[in-house]
């Protein structure tokens, strides 16, 4: 269960903001989403859309897309 989503304020620059913008909307009340400045996952960041799951497990997409569909795979979607 997805309790918590951290995204790297860089990488939503770059290319997860979309991505941000579609958890919150249909984001249980539970979950908690956070920016932080950066998630010392510089190597990933600088080259594709991630977000990082529970302070545990970094999910990766080859763009939004593919990113928002590993996320909805997580939820349960």
């Amino acid at each position: 269960m997805i309790e918590k989503v951290s995204f790297c304020s860089k990488n939503l620059v770059r290319f997860s903001g979309i991505v941000q913008e579609s958890i919150e909307k249909v984001q249980d009340p539970k979950m908690d989403t956070k920016i932080h400045k950066c998630l010392r996952n510089c190597r990933s960041c600088s080259k594709r859309p991630f977000i990082l799951i529970n302070d545990l497990n970094y999910i990766h997409g080859l763009d939004n897309q593919d990113l928002l569909k590993k996320i909805n795979a997580e939820i349960g979607r």
